[in-house]
């Protein structure tokens, strides 16, 4: 049962990134507002279930979903944290990805552009802001990083979790940034 968690873990994990590309993908593609919604408020916490669910059924006591509040020290931090983290990703870590690994020109996003700019701001709230933190957080920081936290290193854990986190956005020109973001997360 050594590292049996860790295991339960990154096999979720994988698995999770999978289907992602394959359902997230079909449902964007047929209706991008709806299937995003599925995508996180449907896919991501019945993965976050199933993990949890699974992981009950090993030996040891593994990947118990803690919904709750956070302290309010910890929100006062990361409300203070806010500001520093902008200035870093802008000015520091955005600049080193695209030194890295430039984003060519055929993929200027001005499809995005016009998506966004075609929403209301309660659609566009919904769908960037609050479908992204219940699914998202209740599957990667939930079911995936207590499940990995049980038997690895916390620094291992997050490293895991935070590599899911950017291969799940799919983008191999922001899986830099977006893996700093879940490591942060």
């Amino acid at each position: 049962t050594r590292h049996a968690s860790s295991r339960h873990g990154k096999r979720w994990g994988f698995t999770a990134v999978l289907l992602v590309y394959i359902v997230g993908s079909e449902l964007q593609g047929w209706n991008f507002k709806v299937g995003l919604l599925l995508t996180l408020l449907v896919l991501l916490p019945l993965l976050a279930v199933g993990c949890a669910m699974r992981a009950r059924q090993t030996p040891s006591r593994l990947g118990e979903l803690r919904p709750g509040l956070p302290a309010p020290h910890h929100l006062l931090g990361a409300i203070l944290l806010v500001p520093a983290l902008v200035h870093a990703v802008t000015e520091w870590l955005l600049p080193l990805q695209m030194r890295l690994l430039p984003m060519p020109t055929t993929m200027s996003g001005a499809g995005t552009e016009e998506l966004l700019t075609s929403m209301s701001t309660s659609t566009l709230l919904l769908l960037v802001a609050v479908a992204p933190a219940l699914g998202e957080e209740l599957f990667f920081r939930g079911a995936l990083l207590s499940s990995l936290c049980r038997d690895l290193k916390p620094s291992h854990a997050l490293a895991w979790q935070a590599l899911f986190f950017a291969a799940a956005h799919a983008s191999v020109y922001r899986i830099f940034p977006t893996a700093m973001l879940g490591l942060l997360l």
